[in-house]
């Protein structure tokens, strides 16, 4: 396996992360106890099989993990899983264009991420709560975006 690009939980107690422990050359999306013991599936399976999933990122509260993942072939979206003692629901929050790399917003209720539509590239947020997406700088390649801790939500 290849376990990459791990993240804390704002309380320290997990880790998510990406690997290939499915066995496939795609990564997925994983939590697990930060001191070890079973890695838990969060990334969710499409048309049966497992997709790329990449990327995540805890919410300020540490409820939620934010990562994009490929919906279709070679169009990715944002999406939330929900961190519950008994399993995660995922949210599909972004419908148009590609959009990559999350990043939560202080107020736990915003996220910050790169995306690109028919017109061309930018940044973008979007409302986990509404759904409701807006690009707020547009026309340049965005590599990575990350939220100030000092700045509020959308």
């Amino acid at each position: 396996w290849n376990d990459i690009s791990p993240v804390y939980s704002p309380d320290g107690k997990r880790l998510a992360f990406n690997s290939n422990r499915l066995g496939t050359s795609q990564p997925q999306v994983y939590v697990m106890p930060a001191g070890g013991g079973e890695a838990d599936l969060v990334s969710p399976y499409s048309y049966d099989r497992p997709g790329y999933f990449s990327a995540p990122d805890w919410s300020p509260t540490g409820g939620l993990v934010a990562f994009h993942g490929a919906i279709r072939r070679g169009t990715y979206h944002i999406l939330v899983a929900r961190i519950e003692d008994r399993g995660q629901r995922v949210l599909q929050l972004t419908w148009e264009g590609n959009n990559e790399d999350p990043s939560w917003a202080p107020d736990g209720r915003h996220l910050v991420f790169k995306g690109e539509r028919r017109w061309g590239k930018g940044l973008f947020v979007v409302d986990v709560v509404t759904g409701n997406t807006r690009a707020v700088l547009s026309g340049v390649e965005i590599t990575v975006p990350e939220w100030s801790p000092s700045l509020g939500g959308g």
